[in-house]
């Protein structure tokens, strides 16, 4: 026995001529009308979770460069003050203008 498929509805929108072309030249390449092409794309566009997955790793990453950039900045600047030539504060100042900008 056959599972009852969800309800569907009827979706319709517009598209520019050069999309609409390269919509129905990509559905051609598959065998699929340019209709069938573009469900397909809806659907896997929105049950498709890997972009959610990457913009939350890009935003992990994100923060953990910042915390490398501000440590390699404390570093910096402790080494150009110990014992160097150079002046905390002018120290301090050539980390912001140089790593942290």
């Amino acid at each position: 026995m056959k599972a009852k498929e969800a309800p569907s509805e009827t979706v319709s929108f517009r598209l520019p001529a050069t999309l609409a072309k390269r919509l129905s030249d990509a559905g051609e390449s598959q065998d699929l009308s340019s209709g069938e092409y573009a469900r397909r794309l809806v659907t896997e566009a929105l049950t498709d979770t890997r972009h959610e997955e990457t913009s939350r790793a890009l935003s992990e990453l994100r923060a953990t460069v910042d915390r490398v950039r501000e440590d390699l900045a404390t570093v910096a600047a402790a080494l150009l003050a110990k014992d160097g030539p150079v002046p905390t504060d002018e120290a301090k100042e050539w980390v912001r203008t140089r790593l942290l900008i």
